[in-house]
């Protein structure tokens, strides 16, 4: 494959996920990562849900973001499965 051909079609796959309805969008790109995340939060039952959803989303993206902030101690809200 060319090289000078990838551009063109990265702004063509972004092109079609924005003309997806919401939902579409949603299910292709978020949901199953977020269900992950509302599942672990609810099994470890963190003091700050929010938090820890937040950290388990940035350290579990499928699209491969940067590493996560991580914070330790009792009832961390470093989601399980992260390294510390």
């Amino acid at each position: 494959m060319d090289a000078s051909a990838l551009p063109a079609q990265t702004s063509e796959v972004e092109a079609s996920v924005a003309a997806l309805p919401v939902r579409q969008y949603l299910e292709s790109s978020v949901v199953a990562t977020l269900m992950q995340g509302l599942q672990a939060v609810s099994k470890e039952r963190p003091d700050n849900p929010i938090q820890f959803l937040a950290f388990y989303l940035l350290a579990h993206n499928p699209q491969g973001a940067e590493q996560a902030p991580v914070s330790g101690g009792a009832n961390s809200t470093t989601p399980a499965g992260t390294t510390a």
